[in-house]
């Protein structure tokens, strides 16, 4: 990663924002979004409005910034660290390091003042003995809500892109408003909010479809994206078709470079780089597919055991069915006495018949 110095000091947001730029090109994002911060803040000083048209790009380049240096940091320390607690040096260092020259945030005589060791002869202060009143309890209590409510850089992000949004709205400038909603998608998935996620993602791509022919790179990239979000949400049926559709821009892509000058270099090394791209997201559509028909599989299996189980172990409901056969004994015992009651007036009838 190239380095891109930093100049705290200069006033003029044009070349700070020009520096930031570079800086996220070259993907050093830590840089980015600290220059394009101080060219934000220069450029509403300008402007005397922060949703000035010209604000729009500065906001989206600088939510990128700040999503692209979240993601640097997730593996260790994850998106929802305060952004001024990231900037704080250990304080076992001691000195600045390269990195932090690059921010701005170090001070040559703050350096060697932190060398120097304490003195001894200075009484510490106490709460019994020192001369001056300590901050009241009302008042820490007020500065530990203070760093407590101090925005994630994904919470940062998400604002400036939100600002973004509605100046591109208000302009009419829609290839840029596709922009900000397809990073604001990536921003909820970090933020694990799939659905949303999936909602901004789409709405971006429904703005691209409509502005890039079938065989844009930038469509193609955004459909990978949305394929990697239904991926993470279960949906697989809709990450298939997003992974195909994403081929399908490529291959059109090659097919329409091909169609050019073929002698040209610069056709043949975008040829070569969107083939690199292809066996990738084939892996994808493959994984995905075996995941579908591995789930169908295992449907299937349990089904047909369930099936199985009920056609040789029979049900308890049968099973009273089977055995059950008191009304049977009910209906026999009802037949004995009907016989018994005929039985007995049989033999009355014949003795009233012999008397006479």
């Amino acid at each position: 990663m190239a380095d891109v110095s930093l100049d705290t000091d200069s006033n003029d947001p044009h070349e700070l924002y020009a520096r930031g730029i570079r800086a996220l090109i070259l993907q050093n994002y830590e840089a980015a979004s600290a220059i394009i911060s101080k060219a934000a803040e220069l450029f509403v000083d300008y402007y005397k409005d922060d949703l000035h048209p010209e604000m729009g790009k500065v906001y989206l380049d600088y939510g990128k910034a700040l999503l692209g240096y979240c993601r640097e940091q997730s593996g260790a320390l994850g998106c929802a660290v305060p952004k001024e607690s990231l900037d704080e040096p250990d304080e076992d260092e001691g000195a600045c390091t390269e990195e932090m020259d690059v921010s701005g945030a170090c001070d040559p005589e703050e350096v060697e003042d932190n060398e120097e060791p304490e003195s001894h002869d200075e009484p510490k202060e106490t709460a019994s003995c020192s001369a001056e009143p300590g901050p009241s309890i009302a008042e820490a209590e007020m500065e530990n809500t203070s760093i407590a409510e101090e925005p994630t850089d994904l919470q940062l992000a998400w604002e400036v892109l939100e600002l973004a949004k509605r100046i591109f709205e208000k302009s009419g400038d829609r290839k840029s408003l596709a922009e900000a909603m397809i990073v604001l998608g990536e921003i909820q998935l970090e933020n694990a909010a799939y659905d949303k996620a999936i909602q901004d993602m789409t709405e971006g791509l429904a703005i691209q479809q409509e502005l890039f022919g079938r065989d844009s790179r930038t469509v193609a990239e955004t459909l990978y994206k949305l394929g990697m979000a239904y991926c993470i949400n279960s949906q697989v049926n809709e990450a298939i078709h997003s992974f195909k559709e994403s081929l399908a821009y490529l291959t059109n892509k090659i097919m329409a470079l091909a169609a050019e000058d073929v002698s040209k270099s610069e056709f043949q090394d975008e040829i070569t780089e969107i083939k690199g791209l292809l066996p990738e997201i084939k892996d994808r559509i493959f994984e995905m597919e075996a995941f579908k028909n591995e789930a169908l599989k295992k449907a299937a299996e349990k089904i047909t055991e369930t099936s199985s189980s009920a056609a040789s172990d029979p049900s308890p409901s049968s099973s009273k069915k089977a055995t059950d056969i008191s009304h049977l004994v009910k209906r026999k015992r009802q037949s004995e006495e009907v016989d018994k009651l005929s039985e007995e007036a049989a033999c009355k009838k014949r003795e009233v018949e012999g008397k006479s």
